[in-house]
């Protein structure tokens, strides 16, 4: 069974987000969003966030919030930058539960930890 993906509304696709997404070509708006199902569809089958093989082209490492656990960058071409919580087994979640954190297509790392900070103890 593969592991759950689900979005963290708060931050997932936040203003700024939308905002550059609107701006791209209609063309660009569909390859965007097929490059994130194609993330979200990895995550979902992965063992580990960032030692598993099909995650490789994504570059996948540890991603840094203080007083927020278990996140991780994968990097899409250009600067697509997703930010995910991976999160262990329970019983409500047998296989694990992949948490998506926030997404930008401007690189904004600031705007990223901020909108997190925010957020982290909601992320508990």
């Amino acid at each position: 069974m593969p592991r759950q993906i689900r979005s963290f509304d708060p931050t997932w696709k936040d203003r700024a987000f939308r905002k550059t997404f609107e701006k791209l070509s209609a063309a660009e708006r569909t390859r965007q969003a097929d490059e994130i199902t194609a993330l979200i569809e990895l995550l979902g089958r992965a063992r580990h966030p960032t030692l598993d093989p099909a995650l490789q082209s994504w570059r996948p490492s540890a991603y840094r919030v203080p007083g927020v656990a278990g996140l991780f960058e994968y990097r899409g071409r250009n600067l697509l930058r997703i930010i995910a919580q991976w999160r262990e087994p329970t019983a409500e979640e047998p296989e694990g539960l992949v948490l998506l954190i926030a997404i930008t297509l401007d690189h904004d790392h600031d705007r990223l930890r901020r909108l997190i900070e925010s957020n982290r103890r909601d992320l508990d």
